[in-house]
């Protein structure tokens, strides 16, 4: 009787939990839409390093949501898990030489809202980032926005 309870119990978590997935597109571009396929519209173009997480599959295809809170649809081959993205959140965030405010801004000193970056290295609460140029940078995690996985159970 026990052991029947405690299977009973597993089964109904595997089957009501649910997984929230950290993606990271890794296409130069990347067409979201608003439903799974291609003949659906596109609602947002976004490029390569954008984090997006990842709600649920139909197919190929993933519902996605962005760092706005919009959802959207993209292709599989289009992502993946394989690295960590960040986007800038803010209007601006800052880009050191190195990982503090005693270090030198770069070139161009700043990068605009929804600027994407593989995530390559973190030194307290500073992210080390590389652009879609390979550019190296460093960035507070205060000015950038991180999907995470999440699992969700419910009983």
């Amino acid at each position: 009787m026990n052991r029947g309870l405690t299977c009973l119990i597993v089964l109904s978590v595997m089957i009501l939990s649910s997984q929230a997935q950290a993606l990271c597109v890794s296409a130069f571009e990347a067409n979201l839409r608003k439903g799974p396929g291609g003949k659906f519209p596109i609602s947002w173009v976004v490029g390569r390093y954008t984090p997006l997480i990842k709600l649920e599959s139909k197919g190929r295809w993933y519902r996605v949501e962005d760092q706005d809170g919009e959802k959207h649809w993209v292709s599989a081959s289009l992502v993946t898990t394989s690295y960590q993205c960040v986007s800038v959140k803010g209007a601006t965030a800052n880009l050191r030489s190195g990982p503090g405010t005693n270090f030198s801004g770069i070139h161009y000193g700043f990068a605009d809202k929804y600027t994407p970056f593989k995530r390559i290295n973190l030194k307290n609460d500073w992210y080390q980032v590389e652009d879609e140029a390979g550019y190296k940078f460093w960035v507070h995690n205060s000015t950038v926005w991180r999907p995470v996985t999440v699992s969700k159970i419910g009983f």
